[in-house]
């Protein structure tokens, strides 16, 4: 509600000039620093730390036409009060914002002629700024270890898939040799030519059940084989294309975090030159 009430403040204040745009923008800035006052209260902390960057967002809409020679100088004490409550908050991912204030506050402070001040605000603001660098750089080395990972694991998995392929595939199922047919000396002689025929007849339908079961067997194990191969390859193909994948992804992490870096070391230049 209060935002509210300082957005309403804030575009009534829009058509105002001289005086009366500050006055009415003062009192827009006052909505926002109640907000301040209850979201930095012991009490309320960390809870409410997130009002902090919310107010900030709508500060800056009051004060931002006040940021030149000769109107600055009003916007000393509402600045102020923001950047102390960044600060106490101290958040990381609030960096860029919290540059932008404290360069706004030192302009302040110089058309305020507190050269002292400003010039403290200015050091603070270079200060925030090299930390962000800091960051986006340790994101650069960080996605590049990351990415000399995944290119290892790539390669691992390539290797792997490779010596499945290098497998020997004519495996040879060994089974132990049928048992011979019994000799037709083993049957009393009386009866040698008929248990003879018989045995022979007998030991031929064993010798085939023998061989079609081994057979079987030998069939089983050669499909089980296979089917191993198969879920093996299925698995080495799929941790391929995973390791791709993670390659591919800290690939786009190093560009963003370069391109970061790169916009983060402009920004810090650009503090140091203004």
């Amino acid at each position: 509600a209060k935002f509210v009430q300082a957005q309403v403040e804030c575009n009534n204040a829009k058509p105002l000039q001289g005086a009366d745009g500050v006055r009415r923008r003062r009192l827009a800035w006052g909505y926002v620093l109640d907000a301040l006052r209850i979201a930095t209260d012991e009490l309320n902390r960390p809870r409410y730390d997130f009002l902090v960057y919310n107010a900030a967002v709508v500060l800056w809409d009051i004060v931002y036409p006040l940021l030149r020679d000769g109107a600055a100088r009003y916007a000393v004490m509402p600045l102020q009060t923001l950047c102390d409550a960044l600060e106490e908050v101290d958040d990381e991912k609030d960096l860029d914002l919290r540059v932008r204030y404290q360069r706004a506050l030192g302009l302040c402070y110089d058309d305020a002629e507190e050269a002292s001040l400003a010039g403290q605000c200015l050091a603070k603001a270079k200060e925030l700024a090299q930390r962000r660098c800091s960051i986006a750089q340790e994101e650069v080395d960080a996605s590049n270890t990351a990415l000399e990972e995944a290119a290892e694991a790539l390669e691992a998995a390539k290797n792997a898939r490779l010596a499945l392929d290098n497998d020997d595939e004519g495996e040879v199922v060994e089974e132990d040799a049928p048992a011979p047919a019994p000799a037709p000396g083993d049957v009393p002689e009386d009866d040698a030519t008929t248990a003879t025929e018989a045995t022979l007849d007998t030991a031929q339908r064993d010798s085939m059940a023998e061989y079609e079961a081994r057979e079987k067997r030998k069939s089983d194990l050669e499909d089980a084989r296979k089917a191993k191969r198969e879920n093996a390859l299925a698995k080495a193909d799929a941790a391929v294309l995973k390791a791709e994948q993670a390659r591919s992804d800290a690939e786009v992490r190093q560009t963003k975090a370069m391109e970061v870096t790169k916009v983060e070391r402009t920004k810090l230049e650009d503090v140091f030159l203004h």
